[in-house]
């Protein structure tokens, strides 16, 4: 951390000692400061990128350093004296009033960013998916490079802002260190919006009034404690602005070489950036033709000759990410992602995108007062009813919300400023269609990016963020406008005033409220207890990453926040890709519904399932965890490194099989073309695993026989029912391990779904869209659910009064786990007995409609076939076993001194020695009547694990 705040003290004093031999202004300079430090990193990044240097800390310090040093002496030498600036303002009286309220708020909102990026980590959604895991995978492989991986926004998107985050983490600063870049973006801002307000002729007050606004809004300010890429991007189009307005007043080459580096960290940054083209090049249009007009074609030619070396610089440091894209893969930019939805365009999409995007942003503020979820679904059903009861889904990318059901960055749009300045923008509009003066051409410009993202997209419930940009430079129209009010009529003048003054005020209203109670970076200490926003990683998962000094990533999961898992290790060097390194961890990543099962109507193109091998020799993979995630859950399964030389344990007694074939639900075998990889077989292990397609009249078709992890190329050509998979002794041709992976139907099931114990030889969830694995039941009925009015996941009823699983023999199974979460629903109290191979297990009592039961039970297995029943004893008087322990307090001790469980041992003393003690056995008294349409118990969770001895 401390190398880290040398380097920047440096290059930010260096920056600005070039800055300031060419601008005058401390604003402008400060400015202009934080580009050329921003741009010198994006320089140093690429440099050491092409030497595969990029994570030595000590090449990245020394190389930036030379780099700000060269530009100081350079600009010292060649720069000529600054000329003094000519702003025409309206007015240069400043109220006090207004600049007080102004600083100290926004001074509040400062030392409020200040504490919350100092208190939290990172926890932006975008940022855990790909912002920060592609950092630390372009740190562990040394270069700005593509690498393989299943998000290909991790290698495909512009990276000039990330470069910064990787700055941080490459000098092995603390996590939080990341959300201070951000922080000062929201400051850079402030100062570009007064800037472009004032050099476009503003008063000193309009240009305050317009950078407190613009930094008030909800969105601005909460991208100020974020990591998210859209305020940087915002601020460096607004510094852009500023430079380029320098430029058309002094013509200085300064001034354009600035904007130019502003501009290239602008579209290096974000691609949203690329919506303002259509509004840029009617602008260039206009002026081209006011000069034709007026017979000053020299002047037009002499002015772009002039950004011809701003405009090759920018490219230079814009377009590196694009040729990285090329080298890769042939392509500018990936067809996985459509920018533009309306597609084949259409007009009433358009249309709806419009009025959907200004019907929330005008009234979305509306609210924003409190958080009262019942106020705002109120809102919504209103709106619903009476605005968008024409809604086409068709022409939405998500459900439609005016107001969204959340309190974060991705949620907020900008309380009353961004109508206000809409509305100033198109009043400048108006007031100069002709385009002759600069606070007009950024009116276009904003307004024109709206117009033609609208146009090109469809309306979705999380991009207002994306609107930033448009929003943060159409803040100098409100100063526009506030300077309007000279010289009309006092009720005006009134009504103006009322209005900013109302917009200031409920700003402020919205970003305390925001500050005070978002559900992920609230103030610290203003909430007792903060939501969690990223689940905890499972013991094991962390335990064995924070071991690891290399770590290969193997991602089968898209859209996954696998940051957290990337920065348990110290000092740890991680790498994505498919190939197992020497010496190097592989974590295998994986979407939670691929597990075991191949499912034709998914449109994905992986699954996997586990074999467990107890007679394994090395190590093979281990199943370290579940994730829960917002709308998925992700396994995660590890492999040692140098696997084939560490001797197997319990844990790690396991081979993995994954499938990948065509994610096209339209192809009915899937399999035609696609490739089958074992992972987890080593030569020493002297077994080999034969996988085969069992296909629909009962043939096994073979596929493949590897004895070490590879890949194998199957093509399968018919509709096949599942993948058997057997792992063989090589010398005794003896069954080590066997599995399978059926080709079935996805059904949707949310909610109860848990992950299989680690070391698990089997292990099937009758809960389940997914047919029965291993075992058999009867009596459970079909899937139904989920019913929230209930509160009801999906579930399955018992509706006979005994239920029974049957387990046929397992190889080298020696235990089993019963696993159940029950309730009654229709009834206020039950018992239900579980018994194992006739014998009972264990009685449990009941009370409760909507309260959920859950159980686990252990048994030996026995040899041959085992039997669970869970039989409904509520109908049957049963043994009291609570009242006997009363009524014998000694038997009470003395199974509580040895641990026992209390029903359970009971029961055994009775059986044992209760009954020749003569002791007095209470009986309950059975319901007189079966419960309503047979519907005995419901079961969310029904799951049967197999393990071998310990």
């Amino acid at each position: 951390m401390t190398i880290l705040l040398i380097h920047l003290l440096l290059l930010s004093l260096l920056s600005f000692a070039a800055a300031r031999r060419v601008l005058t202004g401390m604003l402008d300079r400060i400015v202009a400061a934080a580009f050329v430090a921003w741009s010198n990193i994006v320089a140093t990044s690429l440099l050491l990128s092409s030497a595969a240097k990029l994570a030595d800390a000590a090449w990245l310090f020394r190389v930036s350093i030379v780099l700000a040093l060269a530009l100081f002496l350079a600009v010292r030498k060649f720069a000529r004296p600054v000329a003094p600036e000519t702003t025409a303002a309206a007015s240069d009286s400043l109220n006090p009033w207004l600049l007080g309220a102004a600083l100290g708020s926004l001074g509040l909102m400062l030392i409020s960013n200040l504490a919350i990026a100092a208190a939290y980590e990172p926890n932006n959604y975008d940022s855990m998916t790909y912002h920060l895991p592609r950092v630390l995978y372009y740190l562990g492989q040394g270069s700005l490079a593509h690498f393989e991986t299943a998000d290909f926004r991790q290698v495909y998107y512009p990276f000039n802002f990330n470069l910064l985050q990787l700055v941080c983490f490459a000098y092995e600063a603390p996590l939080r260190a990341v959300n201070f870049l951000n922080v000062a973006a929201w400051v850079v801002t402030g100062l570009s919006v007064f800037r472009i307000a004032r050099l476009c002729g503003a008063s000193v007050n309009a240009s305050v009034a317009a950078a407190w606004l613009t930094l008030t809004a909800t969105q601005v300010l909460a991208e100020a404690t974020s990591t998210i890429l859209d305020l940087p991007a915002a601020a460096a189009l607004a510094a852009t602005l500023v430079f380029v307005l320098r430029w058309r007043d002094q013509r200085r080459t300064a001034d354009a070489l600035l904007a130019g580096v502003a501009a290239s960290m602008c579209a290096g940054t974000k691609l949203t950036a690329a919506f303002f083209a259509p509004a840029a090049a009617v602008l260039f249009v206009a002026i081209a033709w006011r000069h034709w007009r007026r017979g000053a074609v020299r002047e037009l030619l002499t002015g772009i000759r002039a950004w011809l070396l701003p405009v090759a610089l920018a490219g230079v440091l814009c377009a590196p990410f694009v040729l990285f894209n090329l080298r890769a893969t042939g392509r500018l930019m990936t067809d996985r992602m459509d920018f533009t939805l309306n597609k084949p365009f259409s007009v009433a999409c358009a249309l709806q995108t419009t009025k959907g995007y200004l019907v929330q942003m005008f009234c979305e503020p509306l609210g924003r007062y409190s958080f009262d979820r019942e106020h705002i679904d109120a809102v919504n059903h209103w709106f619903a009813q009476h605005v968008f009861q024409t809604w086409n889904p068709a022409h939405a990318f998500s459900e439609l919300y005016l107001i969204p059901p959340d309190l974060n960055e991705d949620h907020v749009f900008f309380g009353f400023a961004g109508p206000l300045f809409l509305l100033c923008a198109l009043f400048c509009l108006v007031r100069d269609a002709r385009l002759r003066r600069p606070i007009s051409w950024i009116a276009l410009l904003g307004v024109g990016w709206f117009a033609f993202y609208f146009a090109t997209n469809k309306w979705s419930l999380y991009n207002q963020r994306y609107f930033i940009s448009a929003v943060v430079i159409l803040g100098p129209c409100a100063a526009a406008v506030w300077d309007a009010r000279v010289g009309r009529n006092a009720a005006v003048r009134a009504i103006l005033g009322a209005i900013f003054w109302f917009t200031a005020l409920s700003g402020l209203w919205f970003s305390g409220h925001y500050l005070l109670n978002n559900h992920i970076r609230p103030l610290p200490g203003v909430q007792s207890q903060p939501a969690q926003t990223l689940p905890a990683l499972p013991d094991t998962l962390a335990e064995r990453l924070a071991q690891q000094a290399r770590l290969q990533v193997v991602s089968y999961g898209t859209n996954e926040r696998i940051f957290p898992l990337l920065h348990v290790g110290r000092r740890q060097r991680v790498t994505s890709g498919s190939a197992i390194l020497p010496g190097t961890y592989t974590l295998f990543s994986f979407w939670e519904a691929t597990r075991n099962c191949i499912y034709s109507n998914l449109a994905y193109y992986a699954s996997y399932t586990l074999v467990s091998v107890p007679a394994k020799t090395t190590a093979g993979v281990e199943f370290l965890g579940n994730i829960p995630g917002a709308g998925d859950a992700f396994d995660y399964v590890g492999l040692p490194a140098d696997a084939d030389s560490v001797a197997a344990t319990r844990a790690t007694s396991n081979i993995a099989v994954i499938a990948e074939y065509s994610a096209d639900t339209n192809d009915r075998v899937r399999l035609g073309h696609g490739r089958i990889r074992v992972v987890g077989v080593n030569p020493r292990d002297s077994a080999h695993v034969v996988i085969g397609a069992e296909m629909a009249d009962g043939a096994v078709r073979s596929l493949l026989s590897v004895s070490h992890s590879d890949w194998t190329r199957v093509a399968v050509p018919a509709p096949f029912k599942r993948l058997v998979i057997r792992v063989v002794d090589d010398a005794t041709g003896r069954l080590l391990g066997s599995g399978e992976m059926p080709f079935t139907v996805w059904k949707l099931i949310l909610e109860t779904k848990l992950p299989p114990a680690p070391d698990a030889l089997f292990s099937t969830e009758l809960v389940s869209g997914e047919p029965a694995r291993v075992l058999s039941v009867n009596g459970l009925a079909a899937l139904e659910g989920p019913y929230a009015q209930w509160d009801m996941p999906v579930f399955r009823w018992a509706k006979q009064p005994a239920l029974q699983i049957t387990v046929p023999p397992y190889p080298n199974c020696a235990r089993l786990r019963l696993k159940f979460s029950l309730r009654l629903q229709v009834r206020d109290e039950a018992a239900v007995e579980v018994r194992h191979n006739g014998q009972p297990v264990q009685t449990f009592l009941l009370s409760g409609r909507f309260d959920w039961h859950s159980r686990t039970i252990d048994v030996d297995a026995a040899p041959g076939t085992n039997v669970f029943e869970l039989r409904d004893r509520t109908n049957e008087p049963t043994p009291d076993w609570v009242a006997y322990l009363e009524r014998n307090p000694d038997v009470r001790r003395h199974l509580e001194s040895k641990g026992e469980p209390l029903e359970a041992g009971a029961r055994r003393h009775y059986e044992t020695n209760g009954r020749t003690e003569g002791r007095f056995l209470p009986v309950r008294a059975g319901a007189a009547e079966k419960p309503r349409d047979s519907l005995y118990f419901a079961f969310r969770n029904l799951r049967v694990e197999g393990f071998p001895a310990r």
